[in-house]
């Protein structure tokens, strides 16, 4: 994590300043990067890039040694693509045999799988095709539905307008402009954008 050089993370009213990915996976913090090989071993099969670094184990010869617990993690995999509508047909499959947009809806529920309070999701139909985009959006709906507060980076103004109920724009790391989705229009956005007046 890069330190900020200027402002402040409110959370709860709380300022908070992390110092590692984990602290902020403790309050309740998922992030879906924009480049999925960073995050997925498409050499693993699902259950594994689901809970990869949050493994379950579970006791063999009595609390002396532990071992990962595979038949939990791929029923609690299948659960929480079931949650989310995702249709994979095996969680054993490697994830490589999968689609774009199909690793991108892994990703995402690697990100949900313990249930954060907020969902960062960085650009997340920037590599898909059309169709695979318009699953991920239509699963971001759902997401928000569910009471996960998102936050939805995207330069796709008709993605953007799809699904979020609140624009915030950003020039040279300042917010330059807020408004509500239903109350604004695309010109609006772009003129914020580039500044023009």
């Amino acid at each position: 994590i890069y330190p900020s050089d200027s402002g402040r993370i409110l959370i709860e009213g709380k300022q908070i300043k992390f110092k590692s990915p984990m602290d902020a996976k403790k309050l309740g913090i998922s992030t879906v990067h924009q480049r999925m090989e960073e995050i997925l071993a498409s050499n693993h099969d699902v259950t594994a890039n689901i809970f990869m670094g949050e493994e379950l184990t579970k006791p063999i010869l009595g609390s002396f040694l532990r071992v990962l617990d595979k038949t939990q993690m791929d029923r609690e995999a299948e659960e929480v693509l079931s949650r989310i509508r995702i249709n994979i047909d095996s969680v054993k499959r490697p994830i490589a045999s999968y689609s774009g947009g199909q690793r991108q809806a892994v990703a995402i529920s690697q990100a949900i799988y313990r249930i954060p309070k907020i969902l960062i999701l960085d650009e997340p139909c920037a590599a898909l095709g059309i169709s695979e985009s318009l699953e991920i959006l239509k699963l971001i709906k759902h997401l928000h539905q569910e009471d996960i507060s998102i936050i939805f980076i995207s330069h796709n103004l008709e993605q953007i307008f799809r699904v979020v109920d609140r624009i915030i724009v950003l020039r040279n790391g300042r917010k330059v402009g807020e408004c509500e989705a239903e109350k604004t229009d695309m010109e609006k956005i772009v003129s914020l954008i580039v500044g023009a007046k």
